[in-house]
């Protein structure tokens, strides 16, 4: 899993959220933070509106950043012939997700849908593969890494 890497795409640096590489596909994800029990709708375009406690907050359509994200991912397996089916998911672990006018292609997850869509996870028993061995190299090519050393203590020597 790479949680918000930043890749080196045509010399910029773009972050992006969540991208899960498993034996069978690549899933990348966008977490939708809002409030505890809000309720998102989904039929506004290029915005969706956040209802929370008599409040309407417009959040950016998730579709936009996610476009972005699988068209970098499909860029570099491409490139390196990998072979991994992309998939779209936006989750919204303690919101609601009202789904009606929604015509995207990405999977919707909610507070209500969450448990499901977990207990299906758990339930991929495949074994690492070498395509997915191959992607996580491949996306691992075009990451940043930043680092620095740790602070030790002196030693008592």
């Amino acid at each position: 899993m790479l949680f918000r890497p930043v890749f080196h795409i045509k010399s910029a640096p773009v972050e992006l959220d969540i991208i899960v590489i498993t034996p069978t596909e690549i899933i990348c994800m966008f977490l939708l933070e809002g409030k505890m029990n809000s309720v998102f709708d989904t039929s506004t375009g290029r915005f969706w509106n956040e209802y929370a406690e008599g409040t309407i907050t417009k959040t950016l359509n998730p579709a936009i950043p996610m476009q972005r994200m699988t068209s970098m991912a499909a860029t570099i397996m491409e490139a390196d012939g990998i072979e991994l089916p992309i998939k779209k998911e936006i989750i919204a672990p303690g919101s609601i997700i009202d789904r009606k006018g929604y015509a995207g292609a990405a999977e919707l997850i909610d507070k209500q849908t969450l448990p499901a869509w977990l207990e299906a996870k758990k339930r991929n028993p495949s074994p690492v593969k070498r395509a997915q061995i191959q992607a996580a190299e491949a996306l691992f090519k075009h990451t940043l890494t930043q680092s620095r050393m740790k602070n030790r203590p002196p030693s008592d020597q």
